[in-house]
């Protein structure tokens, strides 16, 4: 017992150590905080009905001893007035022997069937596309440095998961250039909104150091007041390799790569979200901001996104059920390749 409660107390002085470390990190930027120019433009909510498109995708994968199995699907509601929601949904299954970055690889296969669903529905012409992520993170779509190699010397000898997972980012890319082709030419706003951003663009600027991001920085400026940010460009991570290999292939170039973010808090004291939308629809700013004005619950959350999220996740009981579907299919056609395909890595049983 004395043992416990000396581990108990060990824990618990790191902890109140760390708590003051971060307090006392925070407070020192108060003078800066406070010297800082914030201010939140409101904005009233549409007085017109719309209809607008809303994505998001939903991921589960399982690792074994001789690769992983993936499964990805995607949700796009399209939300009219007084209308029932019209849903559209595709899925998709695969398998990789990739050794790392898998979560970003199926990431991706998720990505590339948000993005075909808005594409096959776009005709229906929304009033507003929405996604579900900052369109930044669409555009950089963080390359592993194992593909690297790729951008330069193109196709490989002979094929690999890694190749795999280069094709897959290429794959994407394309569709997402698509996607800010077609919403130019018919003139519909695309916005990427992330309900949880991660971003320093504002937080950098204004020198807070590493313990801030623009959400919990805006949060504390805000004190309690609603509304909206000024633009301001979304920078974001250029690698030179990838940069050259897409402009050959007029991919994300010109005003295609170039994006104005905005921050707003809809509620007092609720969470910051993050807006994205391409910088040639700079124009088209006032109407985004009554837009997302007009979408919210009432709590500061954008309703659609969170019905939408809830139709796109996958949840644990299904994809586990769905795992054992294809363990027992196999099974049943070759015990011998399901016996070496799924059998349980030495981490999972021992960490």
């Amino acid at each position: 017992m004395p043992d416990i409660e000396d581990k108990s107390e060990h824990w618990l002085s790191t902890l109140r150590n760390f708590s003051s470390v971060i307090l006392e990190e925070i407070r020192s930027k108060g003078d800066k905080l406070q010297s800082i120019k914030f201010s939140l433009s409101d904005s009233s909510p549409l007085d017109k009905d719309v209809t607008s498109l809303w994505v998001d995708g939903g991921n589960a994968h399982f690792d074994f001893v001789g690769g992983s199995w993936f499964i990805v699907k995607a949700a796009a509601g399209f939300f009219s007035s007084g209308e029932k929601i019209k849903w559209h949904e595709k899925t998709s299954t695969g398998f990789t022997t990739l050794p790392r970055n898998i979560d970003r690889f199926v990431g991706i296969h998720r990505d590339i069937l948000e993005v075909e669903c808005v594409l096959e529905l776009i005709e229906k012409k929304p009033d507003f596309i929405v996604l579900d992520n900052s369109l930044t993170t669409y555009a950089n779509m963080g390359v592993p440095h194992s593909l690297l190699k790729f951008f330069e010397s193109g196709e490989p000898i002979e094929e690999s998961s890694e190749y795999d997972f280069f094709r897959a980012f290429i794959d994407f890319k394309k569709r997402f250039n698509a996607l800010i082709q077609q919403c130019k030419i018919l003139d519909i706003p695309l916005i990427g909104a992330a309900k949880d951003p991660k971003s320093r663009l504002l937080a950098r600027k204004w020198g807070l150091g590493k313990n801030f991001i623009d959400s919990s920085a805006i949060s504390l400026l805000a004190k309690g007041n609603t509304g909206f940010t000024e633009a301001m460009e979304a920078k974001y991570l250029r690698i030179s390799r990838v940069e050259k290999y897409l402009e050959k292939r007029s991919l994300l170039t010109g005003d295609r790569g170039r994006f104005q973010s905005i921050f707003g808090i809809l509620q007092p004291y609720s969470r910051v979200f993050r807006v994205d939308f391409p910088e040639f629809q700079q124009s088209k700013l006032y109407d985004i901001r009554k837009f997302l004005v007009a979408m919210h619950d009432g709590n500061g959350y954008l309703l659609p996104s969170h019905v939408v999220h809830n139709r796109a996740t996958i949840p644990d009981r299904l994809s586990d059920g769905l795992s054992q579907l294809v363990m027992s299919s196999v099974a049943k056609e070759d015990m011998e390749i399901a016996t070496f395909l799924f059998g349980p890595q030495r981490r999972s049983k021992f960490g």
